[in-house]
């Protein structure tokens, strides 16, 4: 469960590092978000001997502060939801 500001590790191959959360985009005015939400987020730090190897385009792109959507793949707090067990 992802709330606003919560610090997050990114996994993906851009070599950013550390995140957080600015918005969950959602319809409704949800607070947290769950496995398989969208969200906005912003880099805090990136992995600068990986940065060094992505083409030039991606290196203009992916900058501390900029801003980026985010897929919630994995969360570490197990929660219920309509009384069903949920990873």
């Amino acid at each position: 469960m992802i709330q606003l500001k919560t610090k997050l590790l990114a996994t993906d191959k851009t070599a950013i590092v550390n995140t957080f959360c600015i918005k969950i985009l959602k319809g409704s005015k949800s607070r947290i978000a769950i496995l398989g939400e969208v969200i906005l987020i912003c880099v805090n730090s990136i992995n600068i001997k990986k940065h060094i190897l992505l083409k030039p385009r991606f290196q203009k792109k992916f900058k501390v502060g900029s801003i980026h959507r985010g897929l919630v793949v994995r969360t570490k707090k197990k929660f219920f939801e309509n009384k069903r067990f949920m990873n």
